[in-house]
C-alpha cells in the first residue's frame, strides 16, 4: 500500500501537540503514528479521516514505518523551510504598572 502525505506549517501547528512531536522526534513508533496520520492523503490529496489513517498505519509492517517516518520528517522539513519551529515569541511585559 502507498502511503501518501501532504505537509503544511498551517496544519503542523494546528494538529500536532507537544508531547506528539516530542515522540516522534525520538523515533517512538507511537509518535509516528500519532503525528502522521494527521497528514496521510488520499490519491486526490485529500486529507483522510485520523481514524482510517490510524488503521492503515497500524496495519503496517515494522520496516515501512521508519520508511514513513522517514517521508513524514522530510515533507515536515520542506513545509518549514529547514526544521519544524516553535512560533516566536516575546517574553516582555505587555502592560507596565
Amino acid at each position: 500500500m502507498e502511503i501518501r502525505i501532504r505537509v503544511t506549517t498551517e496544519r503542523m501547528q494546528e494538529l500536532v501537540t507537544v508531547d506528539e512531536y516530542i515522540a516522534l522526534e525520538e523515533g517512538k513508533v507511537r509518535g509516528v503514528k500519532e503525528v502522521v496520520s494527521n497528514f496521510m492523503v488520499d490519491e486526490n490529496g485529500n486529507y483522510i479521516p485520523k481514524s482510517k489513517a490510524d488503521k492503515i498505519i497500524g496495519s503496517l509492517k515494522l520496516g515501512e514505518i521508519a520508511n514513513i517516518s522517514n517521508q513524514f520528517i522530510g515533507a515536515a522539513m520542506e513545509a518549514a523551510g529547514t526544521s519544524p519551529k516553535l512560533p516566536e515569541t516575546s517574553t516582555k511585559p505587555t502592560s507596565e504598572s
